[in-house]
């Protein structure tokens, strides 16, 4: 039996994972924030009473210094909670064995990548460069992301991706030895119902963003709107703010497709939770992120941020309605076979290991 710390979250990856890990008799535990407005449990909360930021970073290192004797411990990027958490990690190297990065969400070497002009379109492509984007001031842009970036990478055992976009960002950085292979996303799926998709009146689509910029929600509800007035009689066109995990399964179940995102070649776990449910999904599924995946084809319906991309794929599910149970069927089995939470977790072992 190992002993697992899983530092971080991303929409709910280590929440999982760690549910494959102790079904496989591991120990495993979670310390996060949550993943912010996303509310995603965890073993122990990195939530914070005060809004002073060296009392935070403190309280934070408190944490951190508790944590030891683990055989693995695996970070999901630099940044945990707070942006100068990575100078606290001695302690984390220190009293414990191997510790491996989690390729997943924004950091250094991934907005250079998605800069660089190697892809059709981006999360950022508003931005249109580089320069651009780091005089925006957001993270990961300055002379203090760098440093920082590159004292957390040069003490891990390795790197690990979830898909295509984060292994071609390190494949393409300077700390390309370090990499492993790209493993998907893991999705329990035991705690998750499956029912049929079936179409009651109207062809029910359903879209929300936490990052209308990043995930193409212009494009998305524009498409939307267009759609709705071809067919009114025909279709029911919601979009909504974003929710928190456990109130947007429970809204989705009155779906049957779930438009996830048109920026990115992979989809992400808000598109597992939706296949799991047995509901169409409309997010990213370039060849290049199948490839990467080790799977020739997929039940999601690959969407570019081009509205008359976006409309031709309604179209063909609005002519096909009749095979929305089929459909929907298609894309629980897919989940359960390419992400089941206890294959994965497996996976990771490996990866852990060698």
């Amino acid at each position: 039996m190992s002993k697992i710390l899983l530092l971080g979250e991303y929409s709910g990856v280590h929440k999982n994972l760690k549910e494959g890990l102790v079904e496989l008799g591991h120990e495993a535990l979670v310390v996060s924030g949550g993943d912010g407005d996303k509310n995603i449990d965890s073993d122990i909360s990195i939530t914070w009473k005060s809004q002073n930021k060296v009392v935070r970073f403190f309280e934070l290192n408190k944490i951190l210094k508790s944590l030891r004797g683990y055989d693995i411990v695996q970070f999901i990027n630099p940044y945990l909670s707070h942006r100068l958490a990575n100078l606290l990690y001695g302690s984390i190297y220190k009293n414990n064995k191997k510790t491996f990065c989690l390729a997943a969400g924004d950091d250094v070497e991934v907005f250079k990548f998605l800069f660089s002009g190697k892809m059709k379109y981006s999360p950022y492509d508003e931005y249109l460069s580089y320069e651009n984007f780091r005089k925006s001031k957001l993270k990961h842009t300055t002379l203090l992301d760098f440093i920082l970036q590159h004292k957390f990478i040069s003490k891990q055992d390795g790197i690990i991706p979830i898909m295509w976009e984060y292994a071609e960002s390190y494949r393409n950085g300077p700390y390309s030895n370090k990499i492993k292979n790209t493993i998907p996303l893991p999705i329990n799926t035991d705690k998750i119902q499956y029912n049929e998709n079936a179409l009651k009146n109207k062809l029910v689509f359903y879209h929300a963003s936490n990052r209308p910029k990043v995930k193409g929600t212009d494009a998305i509800v524009k498409a939307m709107k267009i759609f709705q007035e071809r067919y009114p009689d025909d279709v029911t066109m919601i979009y909504a703010d974003f929710l928190p995990l456990n109130e947007y399964l429970e809204v989705i179940s009155k779906s049957n497709v779930v438009i996830d995102q048109c920026k990115a070649y992979t989809y992400g776990m808000n598109a597992l939770y939706s296949m799991a449910k047995g509901k169409i999904v409309m997010s990213g599924a370039e060849p290049e992120a199948l490839q990467e995946l080790n799977v020739q084809s997929s039940p999601v319906f690959n969407i570019t941020p081009d509205v008359e991309q976006i409309i031709s794929q309604f179209e063909y599910l609005l002519n096909n309605r009749q095979n929305l149970a089929q459909l929907g069927y298609e894309s629980r089995m897919y989940v359960e076979e390419v992400h089941g939470y206890k294959r994965i977790a497996k996976q990771y072992l490996q990866a852990w290991s060698s």
